[in-house]
């Protein structure tokens, strides 16, 4: 029986420890797939613009082009956006492996498009296709200094054929000789618009990032705001903020409503004699006990200051809410923690109360629990004291200790 409270535990608390802990590798949302989505729009609507401005002004194809080239290159202006649809194909990545990715495919498929400009001698056109698309899709795509490690990598390509040009490693029948053969009367076109892209990606690109990542530190400091950073538990604030909630709850529903509180037995001791990362160490494993021992997204389990621990159980009646501290002693005496070489056992004591919903009081709650708590440990400790509020206030006023 033991055994199996101790899996139920042990499953529970990873269960929650994963809810809270922050992944990084978080799945694409719809945000994320709308912006892939963008980006192939406007690759091809650039390609469409560029190419039908091109015609029109009988820039490109020219006559001399040979049927294949004209075939090349329109197969490379229409091939080029539909990069976005193979990111969308493997939209189920994470967004470390879509970025991957996607730096793979744009860096491969510009060696690949820079050897075809080579060879077909279509080199005009394309380059700036190629440079006004690709840089444009990188910045919707990637990260910005990504997209900026692709301009370079597709000035260094240029640069390398013109090195081996200089060595006569490959024919003078070169992109220089394009690139600066201005009677073709398009190079300022492709220059504009490749800047012009560029910039607007690159601004693009960094206002999505600077407001993403002003809504991750926002989420962060949120979380950090109502979170103990030790245990992961939700801390004292957020404790307060459940328990106004749970108690309006079960004064509506008129449903009962039990606390726990709970401390660490000789806690000091253990810091004084283990040093305090072994006392943080236990405080973590308590958290662990505490958030397998209840129902994971019902009840509100927080450590509320130093070792010093508390449950809020809504629709719980005391027997209930008893059972369950009782549960959370018997684990921790099962427990066993090792330091110096040494084997030693961290033991609880817990204070239980409840209420009926017509009288629910979080105030009342609080100082009951305190009293009860008191009496387990000055009762010898490692034990589970519970009475319900009435039967308290019934030895009195002030809650007899």
């Amino acid at each position: 029986m033991i055994q199996h409270d101790l899996d139920n535990m042990n499953d529970a608390a990873t269960g929650e420890r994963a809810t809270l802990a922050k992944s990084a590798s978080d799945p694409l949302d719809r945000r994320d797939l709308a912006r892939l989505l963008y980006g192939y729009l406007a690759g091809t609507a650039a390609i469409a613009v560029f190419g039908s401005v091109l015609l029109a002004a009988e820039v490109y194809p020219r006559p001399e082009h040979t049927t294949m080239e004209k075939l090349l290159l329109w197969t490379v202006m229409l091939s080029i956006p539909l990069h976005i649809p193979a990111l969308l194909v493997i939209h189920r990545l994470d967004k470390a492996g879509l970025q991957r990715f996607a730096t793979w495919i744009l860096f491969t498929s510009s060696f690949l498009l820079t050897a075809l400009i080579h060879l077909s001698g279509t080199y005009t056109a394309i380059v700036g296709i190629l440079i006004f698309t690709e840089i444009g899709m990188a910045t919707l795509i990637l990260a910005p200094r990504t997209a900026g490690l692709l301009v370079l990598l597709q000035f260094l390509q240029f640069a390398a054929i013109v090195v081996l040009e200089k060595l006569g490693v490959i024919p003078r029948q070169t992109i220089l000789l394009e690139l600066f053969n201005f009677n073709a009367g398009n190079m300022q076109m492709v220059a504009v618009l490749a800047l012009f892209g560029g910039v607007l990606g690159t601004i693009f690109s960094w206002s999505t990032y600077v407001r993403k990542r002003f809504e991750e530190i926002h989420l962060e400091l949120a979380a950090l705001a109502v979170t103990d950073k030790l245990t992961g538990l939700p801390n004292r604030r957020s404790f307060d903020e459940a328990l106004y909630r749970e108690v309006a709850r079960a004064r509506r529903l008129g449903s009962p409503i039990s606390m726990l509180m709970c401390d660490a037995d000789h806690f000091k001791v253990v810091n004084d004699t283990y040093g305090h990362g072994k006392g943080d160490e236990v405080l973590r494993r308590i958290a662990d006990v505490l958030l397998g021992s209840v129902r994971v997204g019902v009840d509100q389990p927080a450590r509320i200051g130093g070792e010093e621990f508390a449950i809020i159980l809504s629709d719980s009646s005391l027997s209930t809410a008893t059972e369950v501290a009782e549960r959370i002693v018997e684990t921790m005496r099962q427990l066993r923690f090792e330091a110096k070489g040494e084997h030693f056992r961290v033991t609880l004591s817990i204070g239980v109360t409840s209420l009926q919903g017509t009288a629910a009081d979080g105030d009342l709650l609080i100082e009951a629990t305190d009293v009860l708590l008191y009496r387990a440990k000055n009762g010898g400790r490692n034990q589970v004291v519970a009475m319900s509020v009435e039967d308290l206030q019934g030895e009195g006023p002030a809650f007899a200790v």
